[in-house]
């Protein structure tokens, strides 16, 4: 299993089992992982870089380039390594 960080917003209850029609069984009530957190505030900076130095209006009013398109398609698979070398960053802090 990944390590995750725990959770980003630990809260007073306890995590519960819960069983998904498919049989598989999960935590509700444990909130978002901070390598989740992470993940999304890496992905808010590269969202932002893209639009703002990619994207820029084409000849056919499009104002996705190819290159960003391209950039975009990536950004949830980056944001995680991101994400995940943060968590690394922060164990070896300790």
């Amino acid at each position: 299993m990944r390590e995750d960080g725990g959770a980003a917003f630990p809260g007073p209850t306890q995590p519960e089992w819960a069983t998904h029609e498919s049989g598989e069984r999960y935590l509700i009530g444990t909130g978002m992982s901070l390598r989740d957190w992470f993940a999304g505030r890496a992905m808010q900076a590269l969202v932002h870089h893209a639009f703002n130095h990619i994207a820029e209006e084409s000849e056919d009013g499009d104002t996705m380039t190819p290159e960003a398109r391209r950039v975009l398609s990536d950004i949830g698979e980056v944001a995680y390594h991101i994400a995940g070398a943060m968590l690394q960053a922060r164990k070896e802090g300790e």
